[in-house]
């Protein structure tokens, strides 16, 4: 059905704010109609740096969305935002290039294609392809407009409710997994897998041929990974919030050790934010007055922008080298506190 369909595009650029931070930003929409009895509509595009796209449609609850997703490079990404709200249903970044799912409410979905941000600071670009579908019963998508009321939410006990909290893996046979999926199906590729007792937050869930699934990702994460069945899902208490710096979003800040190619070592100021046992992310102001984001998570290492990283132990210092050219001397008692 994705092959030779006739569509209309509407596009309309957003104006942005004139100033200097953004003078290069360069935000477009798309307006996506299907022409009489389609279903489906394929764009080509290209964004570059911090330009991004964002394709907006209208579905009915209990429709199912398609979207197929053919980028360029790996730095160019995409999300799917359900009406009024900036929590994304699906991430490619987490996810993969291919969304199916039954939606939960009605109203104006926007899908935003964008250069990742580590590649957008380095003004990197990419052409993509971006295919979408509707389909089921209610009111075919047409021209996007202004959000219907949203779905009545599922308040059940047979697994977590539709709106992010503190979730714990519970209830698999021993040694067993549970496994994230990028779509609400056994069929749906694997992205991610937790092991019993495993913290998680759950985005959402629904009801999928009988069975219950859930968008969920790790316990600090800010946009789901994929979904997963509920079946195996408890609600688990919130960690508990430390107290922030006054005047920062952060629970600490300081100063670290770092260094860059051809350049003598150094201190850079740091603020941690702390997600939970052993998870963090480090905010490192670097010398020419940029920021680089260290992700910590189960002992694992890496960048908002999918910059290569290698990180090793010394003694109690994690030593992280980002890209082969900036080296930071990370204490452990940063990422876990007093």
């Amino acid at each position: 059905m994705w092959n030779r369909i006739p569509m209309i595009a509407l596009a309309c650029a957003v104006a942005m704010p004139a100033t200097l931070a953004q003078a290069a930003d360069k935000a477009s929409a798309v307006a996506v109609r299907f022409s009489p009895g389609a279903t489906a509509a394929s764009f080509n595009g290209r964004v570059r740096g911090n330009e991004s796209v964002s394709y907006r449609l209208t579905a009915q609850a209990g429709q199912e969305m398609t979207v197929r997703f053919r980028p360029g490079n790996n730095s160019v990404e995409y999300v799917v935002l359900p009406p009024g709200s900036d929590t994304p249903i699906h991430n490619s970044l987490a996810a993969g290039n291919e969304f199916t799912g039954t939606l939960q409410a009605s109203g104006t979905y926007v899908v935003r294609v964008f250069i990742a941000p580590g590649a957008a600071r380095r003004n990197t670009g990419g052409s993509y392809t971006i295919a979408f579908g509707i389909d089921g019963r209610g009111t075919r998508a047409t021209e996007a407009g202004p959000p219907g009321p949203p779905a009545r939410q599922d308040t059940t006990d047979r697994g977590p409710p539709g709106r992010p909290e503190a979730w714990q893996v519970a209830g698999l046979t021993r040694g067993d997994v549970l496994t994230v999926r990028t779509g609400p199906s056994y069929s749906a590729r694997t992205v991610l897998r937790f092991p019993e007792g495993a913290m998680v937050r759950s985005f959402g869930c629904q009801e999928v041929a009988g069975a219950r699934w859930c968008n969920i990702g790790p316990a600090d994460a800010q946009r789901p990974a994929g979904w997963a069945s509920a079946r195996y899902l408890r609600e688990a208490a919130a960690p508990a919030r430390e107290p922030r710096v006054p005047g920062t979003p952060y629970q600490a800040t300081g100063q670290v050790d770092c260094r860059f190619q051809g350049q003598p070592p150094v201190t850079c100021p740091f603020g941690v934010r702390r997600h939970g046992p052993g998870t963090a992310t480090v905010e490192i102001t670097l010398p020419n007055g940029q920021r680089r984001s260290l992700v910590f998570r189960s002992g694992q290492v890496s960048t908002e922008g999918r910059e290569p990283v290698v990180a090793s132990r010394e003694g109690d210092n994690m030593v992280v080298t980002v890209d082969g050219n900036e080296r930071y001397v990370i204490p452990d008692l940063v990422i876990r506190g007093d």
